[in-house]
């Protein structure tokens, strides 16, 4: 059932980018993040509330809201990084390069969670981690290219570290509750850099066009998390990660077919060999 709704968690993760990315036209990435982050708060808590989960509530022990809290933090971080180095980069290169993270993700996953670790795991790590190199392609130097690139990885790093505090937050309660929590402090986070990075001030950027697929693109997201932490819960990180992480191949034919960008023959070998890894994580 977990590897289901991984599987899931991917479809709706790179329907989120693409979304994502049409709603950047014209809006400052701060502001598209701290608006969507509001939409996907009201979606998740209407879904829990209509299934029952909030009654949980009362259940919660300090370790929960200590790693949901964390967990809050460095998604915020994350989605920040992420929608930075989107408004600035290609679609392809800037998802292959956030989605890196599951690599960390199964290392932080084995050495910090003890979950099992064999040879069908390094076969499928290394290719990965091969696939993620031929994927980046040729890239550009620059300052542009060289910022994009220093966002997506932080978006990467901290992706990875949200996987494992949500892991130890959500022990023990219902994950759909788990993730409406720490979504709270992911709108905080938001919030708060608002003001400290100036984009209060273009408010008067959002247009109509970008709040539609802004809203679309939460929707997805909160459909992508509802199945990725429910997952998360009940598999193993280092499993559920690098399928969640197979949105890398959906996006880029996505970015191809609808963005129009220009995918090169590196960058479809790396999606080959990505796809590989991942297959063999799941036998």
């Amino acid at each position: 059932m977990y590897i289901l709704l991984a599987f899931l968690s991917a479809l709706f993760s790179a329907i989120t980018a693409i979304l994502g990315k049409l709603g950047l036209s014209r809006i400052d990435s701060n502001v598209a993040t701290f608006f969507r982050t509001c939409i996907v708060i009201v979606f998740l808590w209407c879904f829990v509330f209509a299934i029952g989960a909030h009654r949980g509530i009362s259940s919660l022990s300090g370790t929960n809201v200590l790693f949901l809290i964390l967990s809050g933090c460095v998604a915020g971080g994350s989605w920040i990084c992420y929608y930075k180095a989107l408004s600035i980069g290609d679609v392809g290169r800037v998802t292959a390069i956030d989605k890196s993270s599951v690599i960390l993700t199964m290392l932080l996953g084995i050495s910090l969670l003890g979950e099992n670790i064999n040879t069908l795991k390094l076969i499928g790590l290394s290719a990965i981690a091969v696939g993620t190199y031929f994927m980046l392609g040729k890239l550009s130097r620059g300052g542009t290219a060289n910022a994009y690139m220093f966002f997506a990885a932080a978006s990467a790093v901290l992706a990875a570290m949200t996987a494992v505090f949500a892991k130890i937050g959500l022990a023990d309660i219902d994950a759909n509750l788990g993730t409406a929590i720490r979504t709270i402090i992911v709108l905080i986070f938001s919030g708060l850099m608002l003001p400290v990075t100036g984009s209060t001030k273009r408010f008067d950027t959002v247009n109509r066009r970008d709040m539609v697929f802004l809203c679309l693109s939460a929707i997805a997201t909160s459909l992508a998390w509802l199945c990725y932490f429910n997952a998360i819960q009940i598999g193993e990180v280092s499993i559920v990660a690098p399928i969640d992480r197979l949105s890398t191949v959906i996006t880029i034919a996505f970015s191809a077919a609808i963005l129009k960008e220009r995918i090169t023959k590196p960058m479809w070998v790396g999606v080959g060999i990505q796809t590989v890894g991942t297959i063999i994580l799941t036998l």
